[in-house]
């Protein structure tokens, strides 16, 4: 009998029994799990909790005084003088005043500490989970949140804690009404869905092909706003189910969410008759906007290949899209399963896109050998593509309403590559899905962050490392910070945020209040307007602000211009008593601003001169200058080098030998 340990600091036991049968020795191992004091021999593990293991008799046994865990041992990090101190204050400050963190604490998990740190941390790092520790013991959220516990064990215990359904739709629920009423209540929508690639084995892994290209992998849906590229709902489903076949029932999640949806712009692998029909009342009127891309074996887009390829590349059919030049040309069409649903169907033409496909096709055909049939049958759509809707655009239209879309592939790549969401690196579904929820929680958090810092014209990476720049120091009684530099400076003032000289510590932890909930500074200034928010709480570590009610005006009307949809909302007619903000109420003028409109009316049009100077125009000395010019002959100007037709001396003296020999040939007269 002997024990083995493994792990990074052989933090983890096996018992190993070697047994004797004839002339085989047999080894028959028992797991014993996490090392907590190696020299008292107590282990814990899932099954039996913490005991003691005797490798001699081989006797278990309970401890006889509560002992102190491996890692707090070895994770104990000496505390450190200078740590980062902006990005994780920035961030924190963001989720208090924003009401993100009130939203946050629906989650329920019994130590806040270690839910605020871990979103921190999969909002800021790029470490593995396994090094949380280490950015912890050198940031100020170690004094944020003193009481957090993210050593590597107990971070899988976390997510899956915290990935429970009860705990996935409590978020949601929060979050969709408070983006829907205090941040946009725009519900035109993209859906589409990205694969996460996964070798582990549990029930969400399946094999999918994409492609041609086979892999194991886990399908994440996401809901997003189409005006702002919020993610609004996500849908985790295994890797091997269709899209086609979870339309319908992410409208459904929808309803019971309440969310109306007024307009949908999905990928072509949600195309199908069924799902057409989801677009329609029983009367065939047009109940939800949909712009969909069709796939090239559709027989609506065979047919009007057939009848339209001819004239298609005509002058009415030419259109310009960003820097692209193409072809489209639009037909109605019946569609859905019964073929009875009126839509419009637009085939585009795109040469540039034709070249590539048919120098990848030819690679293709070489490398698998495809027949001289195949490869003409691959040609006819090369560079062709349709999209169906059942708004009537025209054909300039199409394609900025169709690539709207890319805002929901943005969120997946950024998802991807800044907060954590790949590689999964969790071992069971119940862990994989509280990373999930992470992973999306500060995905929501970040893009909020960005469509502020784009009214400024600032850039969430390069604000980040910035903002990580600016350290603190650590004395006994309190934390001094450095200066902000300019690029920091100016992050804190886009959100209001005030940078503090100093902040006092108590009992190991900052003696410090979170900002109050303030939507408005969060807003881009572009959106601001006057929202309640008496119904968003949250705990502060001592005192709970009090918010003032503001006045929202009774009934706004927005209309989305790529689907001609009148979007109207309303205050909650439940609203007993709201108290009109400072300044005049939004949309009304005064009495010279509707004097002056009134009198632009009666006036003509006239074109609206820019800044600067005419297109065309001169000033005073060029037109002195020119008119000067104009009164003296016209000199040529000589250029660089011998002017044409010039000779040197030596081919003048060559010449004139040359003219005066040929004088005396033809006198008869003989040359020397």
């Amino acid at each position: 009998m002997y024990i083995s340990y493994s792990g990074k600091n052989h933090e983890y036991a096996t018992a190993a029994i070697s047994k004797r049968n004839g002339k085989r020795i047999i080894h028959e191992y028992f797991h014993l799990g996490r090392v907590i004091d190696r020299e008292a021999g107590i282990y814990e593990n899932r099954d039996m909790g913490i005991f003691t293991f005797d490798p001699v008799t081989c006797h278990f046994g309970v401890p006889k005084e509560e002992p102190v865990a491996i890692e707090e041992k070895q994770e104990q990090v000496r505390r450190r003088r200078m740590v980062d101190f902006g990005d994780c204050y920035f961030f924190n400050e963001f989720l208090y005043k924003s009401g993100i963190m009130s939203i946050v604490d629906n989650i329920e998990y019994k130590n806040l500490d270690t839910l605020h740190a871990m979103l921190l941390f999969y909002s800021l790092s790029s470490f593995a989970n396994y090094d949380a520790i280490h950015w912890y013991s050198g940031n100020i959220v170690q004094l944020l949140y003193p009481n957090a516990n993210i050593t590597s064990q107990r971070i899988s215990e976390f997510l899956s804690e915290i990935g429970s359904p009860e705990n996935r739709m409590a978020f949601q629920e929060e979050y969709i009404n408070f983006v829907i009423k205090y941040y946009n209540n725009d519900k035109n929508i993209l859906i589409d869905s990205t694969g996460l690639p996964n070798s582990i084995n549990f029930s969400l892994t399946c094999k999918n092909i994409y492609n041609g290209v086979l892999n194991n992998e886990i399908r994440l849906i996401f809901v997003v706003q189409k005006s702002t590229g919020l993610p609004i709902f996500y849908y985790t489903v295994p890797g091997n189910i269709i899209d086609v076949s979870t339309l319908k029932r992410i409208f459904l999640h929808l309803e019971e969410l309440e969310i109306d949806i007024d307009s949908c712009i999905l990928e072509a692998g949600y195309n199908s008759d069924e799902n057409i029909d989801l677009f329609y009342d029983e009367s065939h009127n047009a109940r939800i906007g949909f712009v969909i891309r069709i796939k090239s074996n559709f027989k609506i887009f065979k047919d009007m290949i057939k009848d339209e390829f001819e004239r298609l590349e005509a002058k009415e059919n030419f259109v310009k899209y960003e820097d692209r030049y193409l072809f489209i040309k639009k037909k109605e069409v019946v569609v859905g399963t019964n073929k009875n649903n009126p839509a419009w169907l637009y085939l585009g033409l795109d040469r540039a896109r034709m070249h590539d496909e048919y120098k990848s096709l030819v690679k293709r055909a070489k490398k698998n050998g495809l027949s001289n049939e195949d490869v003409f049958n691959a040609l006819q759509t090369e560079g062709l593509f349709g999209i169906l809707s059942n708004r009537n655009y025209s054909c300039e239209e199409i394609l900025p309403a169709y690539y709207q879309r890319q805002a929901a592939e943005q969120i997946f790549d950024f998802s991807k590559n800044y907060t954590k969401l790949l590689p999964i690196r969790t071992y069971t579904e119940e862990t994989f899905q509280g990373h999930i929820l992470l992973s999306y929680i500060a995905s929501c958090v970040v893009k909020l962050i960005q469509l502020k810092l784009k009214i400024s014209n600032l850039y969430f990476g390069s604000r980040l490392a910035f903002m990580r720049n600016q350290k603190c120091f650590i004395h006994k009684r309190r934390i001094i910070t450095d200066p902000p530099q300019k690029e920091a400076n100016d992050t804190y003032k886009c959100f209001e945020i005030s940078c503090p000289e100093s902040i006092k510590l108590e009992d190991g932890k900052l003696k410090y209040t979170p900002s109050p909930i303030d939507i408005q500074s969060i807003l881009p200034k572009k959106k601001r307007q006057n929202v309640s928010i008496a119904n968003i709480t949250r705990e502060c570590s001592q005192t709970t602000p009090q918010v003032e009610e503001v006045y929202a005006p009774a009934d706004t009307t927005k209309t989305s211009t790529d689907t001609g949809v009148t979007l109207q909302t309303k205050d909650d007619a439940n609203t007993s008593l709201t108290k009109r903000g400072r300044g005049r109420p939004l949309g009304s003028k005064n009495k010279k601003t509707l004097e002056r409109e009134a009198a632009m009316a009666n006036q003509p049009p006239s074109i609206k001169r820019g800044r600067g100077r005419p297109k065309g125009s001169k000033n005073k000395k060029t037109l002195e200058r020119e008119a000067a010019m104009a009164n003296q002959p016209q000199q040529i100007k000589r250029g660089r080098g011998r002017p044409k037709g010039s000779k040197n001396k030596k081919t003048l003296e060559r010449e004139e030998k040359l003219r005066a020999t040929s004088v005396r040939e033809s006198q008869g007269q003989e040359v020397s």
